[in-house]
């Protein structure tokens, strides 16, 4: 691993590499998708928002860059929503009809 570092930046030390690089260790045993998805939605339905949690989607496998993509997803569609709930959904206008109704 740390030659594989060096290669990338061969200016940063071994101390430098250890602050920005971290493990990721998932389990050994081979748990499917579809097992790990039923067992976060059977948490989730006693304790909500689970699913959503940082621990529920590891369950899942998702690596830490996409957990952190999701999260800020659902906090922007919360946000829409409680902005819909004050002021209303928006509406989209719609297309202008043609005069004439000629081909």
């Amino acid at each position: 691993m740390g030659r594989a570092l060096a290669q990338v930046d061969p200016s940063k030390t071994p101390t430098e590499w250890a602050r920005v690089v971290y493990p990721h260790w998932k389990r050994p045993d081979t748990v499917s998708l579809a097992a790990a998805a039923d067992a976060v939605t059977k948490i989730d339905s006693v304790a909500p928002g689970f699913g959503a949690s940082t621990v529920g989607l590891e369950m899942v496998g998702l690596e830490p860059e996409q957990i952190r993509r999701v999260q800020a997803e659902l906090r922007q569609a919360q946000g829409t929503q409680a902005v819909d709930q004050l002021i209303g959904p928006r509406q989209t206008p719609e297309p202008p009809q043609a005069i004439g109704g000629g081909h």
